[in-house]
């Protein structure tokens, strides 16, 4: 992978003649910084949503085991709201940070 993005980065950088790096120094920065750092999250952002999805489905499945032994049927559209409530926050946040 690390050498299909390299390649893939020296070819871009071929067709823009503009974004070549002109001292050496900064090619071999580039090509030993810059590439391994994207392919990191190249193959860490997938891993992080299914650690999200994994965790948001364990909680849903809590709250209705929860909801279920607890008899709070009646809870139900207040847990919904105060959960819905929470995502708008957390994602509001996460855009301003």
């Amino acid at each position: 992978m690390k050498v299909y993005l390299t390649k893939k980065l020296l070819n871009l950088a071929a067709k823009n003649k503009d974004l070549i790096a002109q001292k050496t120094s900064e090619k071999v920065y580039i090509l030993n910084n810059t590439v391994p750092e994207f392919c990191w999250q190249f193959f860490a952002i997938p891993i992080n949503l299914l650690d999200i999805f994994v965790d948001l489905s364990l909680e849903i499945f809590s709250f209705v085991f929860l909801i279920q032994t607890s008899n709070l049927t009646e809870l139900v559209p207040l847990i919904l709201v105060f959960l819905l409530v929470n995502l708008v926050w957390l994602t509001f946040f996460y855009f301003l940070t």
